[in-house]
This record gives C-alpha cells, sequence and structure tokens, in this order.
C-alpha cells in the first residue's frame, strides 16, 4: 500500500495535460532526461497538499474495494522469477522514488510485494475467497487492523502508509 500511495501521488499533477506529457510519455523517450519527470514526481511526493489529495483518493478506492484470498501455487499460477513489467518500462531513478527500499531495481524480476499471476492466465472460482476481519469486509477497517499490528514498524518503514493510517484516524475523531 505504501507503493500504491507514492504512485498516486507521484501521479497528482496540476494538469492531466502535465502529468501525462512530464512523466507518462516524456520518459518513456529512450533518451530523455530523466531528472525532468524525476523532479515533477519528486515534488509531488514531498508535497503535503498532494499527499492529502492521493490519501484521500485512495480511501475512496479502498472504500469501493474488497480484499481477495488468492489459493495460489508458484510455478503453476505465477512465478517468483516473472518480469516486473513496470521495471521493464521506467528507468531505475524513477523507480526508486515509490518503490521499497529494499526493492532490486536492478534486476526486472517480480518483488516478493508485487506478486501476479501468470499472463492471461485465468484463475478459478473456488481459489478465490473474500478477507474478512472481525465479520467486516471493509478494506479500510482490515487495514488498520494490519497496520496496528506493528505500528512501529510501519512507522519507521512505510512513511506514506503511516501518514495514510494518521488521515484514516483523524476521520474517525470528527
Amino acid at each position: 500500500m505504501d507503493v500504491w500511495l507514492k504512485w498516486l501521488t507521484g501521479k497528482i499533477s496540476t494538469s492531466k495535460f502535465k502529468y501525462w506529457f512530464g512523466t507518462a510519455i516524456y520518459m518513456k523517450i529512450p533518451f530523455c532526461i530523466k531528472s525532468i519527470p524525476n523532479n515533477m514526481v519528486k515534488k509531488s511526493l514531498d508535497s503535503k497538499e498532494k499527499r492529502l489529495k492521493a490519501y484521500v483518493k485512495m480511501k475512496e478506492i479502498l472504500d469501493n474495494s474488497i480484499f481477495l484470498v488468492l489459493d495460489l501455487k508458484e510455478n503453476i499460477d505465477f512465478d517468483y522469477n516473472d518480469t516486473d513489467e513496470v521495471k521493464k518500462t521506467y528507468y531505475e531513478s524513477f523507480l526508486k522514488l515509490l518503490y521499497l527500499s529494499d526493492s532490486d531495481l536492478k534486476d526486472n524480476k517480480m518483488e516478493y510485494w508485487n506478486m501476479h499471476t501468470y499472463s492471461n492466465k485465468a484463475i478459478k472460482p473456488q481459489k478465490i475467497s473474500l478477507l474478512k476481519h472481525n465479520d467486516n469486509y471493509d478494506v479500510n477497517n482490515i487495514l488498520i487492523s494490519i497496520i496496528e499490528k506493528d505500528i512501529k514498524y510501519i512507522k519507521n518503514n512505510y512513511e506514506f502508509l503511516y501518514e495514510y493510517y494518521i488521515y484514516i484516524q483523524s476521520l474517525k475523531s470528527c
């Protein structure tokens, strides 16, 4: 979730044109000056206003979501050595702004936290269930309970996720 919060924050721009031209298109040009999109995203990540907008957006997304539990088997449904398409598309200095600090950005392999199924792989319905906590499917409540199990670790390692937690807690006190 920390990575998703960073991506959401990095995408927030004063204009859609600025985002799409400045980062999404420009950075795919083979010989682009990498500091331009990096600086645009870094400014967004450093902006308290943009972070708050990302937290509002994440809450909206999670309020309309559920967590799925997938009974997946390695080398049948997924492979830890599969290619991370994002790593193939973007360059290391940009991904360093968004990915976890222990990510190996020189290797296009999927990160442990970013597992996905094989492309075009259908997952049978009996391998999918809904995650609930205390008879509740509310994603924000589940996320908050996971965060609270090791709040010190979250605070020390996942700045955006911890700020999101504080944001959600502030809504409860209103």
